[in-house]
């Protein structure tokens, strides 16, 4: 099913190599099989703010690499409809509203990541920042649908799901750049 997908850099940093267009279709593969329209947005964000988000939301004063705010738990009646004339903003389904023009939408949640945590990966792991914040964004989407890594155990089950995702989605990447669908 298709998606509405928001991707912003409030970060202030650039870096070559990380692409927008990639990130979008890294969401909406991730969501391919969703029974009904979503939406979905993603933040890249400096260390800073990253540490004022946890600090707020989580109660704790340190940088992260990646925050994920999901509204199926906390809001699961939360659908919205995207007028069709305005695709940039959300709005509550209310009374009265011409039923034909709106569509209706079930917001995900919102995932934020930070960029400079994403280039400190690339060193560490010898890899480059795209892949960085590609995995970072698919770690963060699976924090939205409802998986934990809180223990050692949750974690390498997240960490796989990840790698096997990130895998197909390379290997389809190349074959679509050798003309292979």
């Amino acid at each position: 099913m298709s998606g509405m997908i928001d991707i912003s850099n409030i970060s202030e940093l650039t870096a070559s190599g990380y692409c927008i267009a990639t990130l979008r279709q890294i969401i909406k593969e991730f969501f391919a099989d969703f029974p009904f329209p979503y939406y979905v947005s993603a933040v890249l964000a400096n260390d800073a703010q990253m540490r004022k988000l946890n600090r707020k939301y989580l109660g704790r004063d340190r940088e992260t690499d990646v925050i994920a705010f999901s509204f199926l738990d906390t809001y699961p009646e939360r659908i919205f409809i995207i007028d069709q004339a305005d695709f940039d903003r959300p709005y509550l389904l209310a009374d009265g509203l011409e039923k034909d023009r709106y569509i209706p939408f079930l917001q995900i949640g919102e995932a934020y990541i930070s960029m400079e945590q994403a280039l400190a990966y690339s060193g560490i792991n010898s890899t480059t920042i795209n892949r960085e914040i590609n995995w970072l964004l698919l770690h963060s989407l699976l924090h939205l649908i409802g998986y934990s890594d809180d223990t050692d155990e949750k974690r390498r089950i997240m960490f796989a799901r990840a790698e096997q995702f990130l895998s197909v989605f390379y290997k389809k990447q190349s074959n679509k750049k050798r003309g292979k669908v």
